[in-house]
C-alpha cells in the first residue's frame, strides 16, 4: 500500500473510530437518560443547554492547546491517540449512571457530560479534523483524503444506526445493556483509532512555514481571540454552525422518542436516522467535491 493510499484509508479509520462517541452523545444519550435512567427531560434538557455553553468556550481553549503542541508524533496526531482512550473512558461514565439520590445523579450526569462532551470529543474532534492539513499541502489531495474520512464516518453511522437499538434490545433493554453496548461500540472505535494514527504521518511542519513567511505559528492566545472576534465572517459562519447544530441535535435526539411513542418501535428509529445520515453524507461529498 503505497503511502498516499495508506494515509486515505488512515484517515477514513480515524473519523470511523470517533463516530461512536458522538453520535452516542447526539442520538442515543437523552433518550437513556429519560427512559432508562429515569431522569426528568425538563432538568437533562437544561443541563445539556448549558453544557452546550460550556462546550463552545472548551472549543476555544483546546483548539489554541492542540495549534501549540509539538511532539514526535507531530502536532494532531497524539491527541487523536490519546482522546481514543479517554474516548472509551467517556462513554462507559456516560451510562454508569449509579443508583444513588437524584441530586447526586443530577451532578453526575453534569460532570460526566461535560468531560466526555467538552474535552474528549471537543478534542478529538477539533485533532481529527484539523489532521489533514498537517499530513499534506497538496489541496487536492486534502480533499480526497476528507471524500475518504467521510465515507469512513458513513460506513460506521450506517452499521450503528442500523444494529444499535437491536443489540441493546438483545441484551435486555436494561442499563447493563447500554453499558455493554455503547463499551462495546467505544471500545471498536479506539482499535479502529489506533490503527489510524499508525497508517497516517504527519509530514507538514507548521513552524518551517510561518518562518518561511516571517510569521510565528504559535500566536499568543488572547492575540488570536481578539482577531477571531473582530472578523465578521467568523460570526456568520458562528451563526450558520449554530442553526446547524441546532437542526441536527434535535433531529437526532428526536429519532428514538418519536419511534417510541408514535411508531411503537424503538428499532424503528434506527431506519429513520439512516435516511438522515445518508443525506447528510450525500451532501458533505458533493460539498467537498465543489470544494
Amino acid at each position: 500500500m503505497n503511502s498516499k493510499l495508506k494515509t486515505r484509508f488512515g484517515m477514513s479509520l480515524a473519523y470511523m473510530g470517533g463516530c461512536p462517541i458522538f453520535l452516542l452523545i447526539s442520538g442515543y444519550l437523552t433518550y437513556f437518560y429519560t427512559n432508562v435512567a429515569g431522569l426528568s427531560a425538563g432538568i437533562i434538557g437544561t443541563i445539556l443547554f448549558v453544557s452546550k455553553i460550556l462546550d463552545g468556550v472548551s472549543d476555544i481553549i483546546f483548539g489554541n492547546m492542540i495549534d501549540k503542541t509539538r511532539t514526535k508524533m507531530g502536532v494532531c496526531r497524539p491527541w487523536v491517540f490519546r482522546m481514543s482512550i479517554f474516548g472509551l473512558i467517556g462513554i462507559l461514565g456516560l451510562f454508569l449512571v449509579p443508583k444513588v439520590g437524584d441530586t447526586a445523579k443530577y451532578v453526575y450526569v453534569f460532570i460526566s457530560y461535560n468531560i466526555a462532551n467538552a474535552v474528549v470529543a471537543t478534542i478529538y474532534q477539533l485533532a481529527v479534523i484539523s489532521l489533514p492539513t498537517y499530513l499534506t499541502r497538496d489541496q487536492n489531495e486534502r480533499g480526497i483524503i476528507y471524500i475518504f474520512a467521510n465515507s469512513g464516518q458513513f460506513v460506521m453511522q450506517f452499521i450503528l444506526s442500523t444494529f444499535m437499538f437491536k443489540i441493546i434490545s438483545a441484551l435486555g433493554s436494561d442499563q447493563r445493556a447500554w453499558v455493554l453496548a455503547t463499551g462495546g461500540v467505544a471500545f471498536f472505535g479506539m482499535i479502529l483509532t489506533m490503527i489510524a494514527v499508525s497508517l497516517c504521518k504527519e509530514t507538514v511542519d507548521p513552524d518551517e512555514i510561518a518562518k518561511a513567511s516571517g510569521t510565528d505559528a504559535k500566536v499568543p492566545f488572547a492575540q488570536g481571540i481578539k482577531a477571531v472576534f473582530s472578523n465578521k465572517y467568523w460570526w456568520m459562519i458562528l451563526g450558520f454552525v449554530t442553526l446547524g447544530t441546532g437542526v441536527y441535535s434535535g433531529t437526532a435526539t428526536i429519532s428514538p422518542y418519536y419511534a417510541q411513542h408514535i411508531l411503537g418501535d424503538t428499532t424503528i428509529a434506527d431506519k429513520t436516522r439512516r435516511f438522515s445520515i445518508r443525506n447528510r453524507t450525500v451532501e458533505s461529498f458533493l460539498n467537498r467535491l465543489v470544494s
